[in-house]
């Protein structure tokens, strides 16, 4: 996907706003003279800064709530530790999302760094599967007791 770069293109300021600069005193004679031309006309690029991908930014908010919760005192609990593993498990479905996209897999069939990368998230989804499995088994040993 080529991005686009749209110009704006900015007018000259008028006489009397021209002859004063932004504190209100006037610029001195030489260097408004070598930058009239200068500074009459300019160009700038409407395009920067970009909005990323939405999924992106979901993946960013999942990010940060995983974050937040893992430096949380608390987490430790029972509760706090099933709030992290609902955190993870939407941090893993966003980042399934994200390499769901046409874009990314085309990123990634083309390299060979795909195939470890890849390799690497089934590694981490595997060890996420067996994390929530144990959880589970000690809500049910602690539900015995």
């Amino acid at each position: 996907m080529a991005p686009s770069f749209a110009r704006s293109i900015s007018f000259p300021l008028s006489p009397s706003r021209s002859s004063t600069s932004s504190s209100g005193t006037k610029p001195r004679a030489g260097a408004a003279a070598a930058g009239s031309t200068a500074a009459a006309y300019h160009a700038r690029s409407v395009s920067l800064p970009c909005r990323s991908h939405p999924i992106l930014a979901h993946l960013h908010a999942h990010i940060g709530a995983v974050r937040a919760w893992a430096q949380d005192p608390p987490a430790t609990s029972a509760p706090g530790a099933a709030a992290g593993l609902a955190r993870v498990d939407a941090l893993h479905g966003a980042l399934a999302d994200l390499l769901g996209l046409p874009e990314a897999r085309a990123a990634l069939s083309l390299s060979a760094t795909g195939d470890r990368l890849l390799d690497a998230f089934l590694r981490l989804a595997d060890a996420h599967g067996s994390f929530q499995e144990a959880v589970v088994e000690l809500k049910r040993d602690g539900m015995r007791i």
